[in-house]
């Protein structure tokens, strides 16, 4: 288990630490193959987002603009509140707008939504979600966006290399996604975790000390 938090010198030396270690291992990957490059979790930059907000990212091994990506929250760094997004694209919407001239992909926003999810080869979980917006891609493809507010605890104990996801076949909303599974790198999920902890630790301690300084 991840450990709890505390705003303290003592856990920001550990994760620190943990993140170094975790980094140094090396993985191999005979049972992976991308469509482009980079596939590797990384820490999204802080002026890309609002304050109060921490988000790390992998990208799908199909699309480079697919992301599985986790968010942290000022509240509590990540201690019980942590959400997982994922962003799938899919260019459906136009066949099922020959039948159904009226369809708008904007429809489907707020409708939960199940996926099927496994880490290296291992069966497969139900996930579920709920679509949080959609919009048009540049590529003209239909782009969701989709919520999990927590992270399973599967998807880091033990440690992954690699997570499979894909919409479930008996998901009312089946229809309007490709079927294609999407693959992640997960090695690098956690060290990112741990860094997206400290920076929300740095910025609350950073926080406190001004408002205290502001009282004296």
């Amino acid at each position: 288990m991840l450990p709890s938090l505390s705003y303290d010198s003592s856990m920001i030396r550990f994760l620190a630490f943990y993140s170094i270690f975790t980094f140094s291992l090396v993985i191999g990957a005979d049972d992976y193959s991308a469509t482009h490059e980079e596939t590797y979790w990384f820490v999204e930059k802080e002026f890309d987002l609002p304050a109060g907000f921490y988000q790390g990212s992998v990208r799908s091994n199909l699309n480079w603009g697919e992301r599985l990506s986790l968010f942290l929250f000022d509240e509590d760094c990540g201690d019980k509140r942590k959400n997982l997004h994922v962003v799938l694209w899919s260019y459906q919407s136009e066949e099922i707008k020959k039948k159904n001239p009226n369809f708008k992909v904007s429809d489907l926003e707020d409708l939960p939504i199940t996926l099927d999810v496994k880490v290296d080869g291992q069966e497969s979980r139900i996930v579920s979600g709920s679509i949080w917006s959609t919009s048009k891609g540049q590529l003209n493809q239909d782009v969701y966006l989709i919520v999990i507010q927590s992270v399973p605890e599967f998807m880091y104990e033990p440690r992954a290399k690699f997570l499979t996801l894909s919409v479930r076949d008996d998901d009312p909303l089946r229809k309007y996604f490709d079927g294609k599974e999407r693959q992640y790198r997960m090695e690098g999920f956690v060290p990112v975790w741990f860094q997206l902890t400290n920076n929300c630790i740095n910025r609350m301690n950073s926080i406190e000390a001004k408002s205290a300084s502001d009282k004296e």
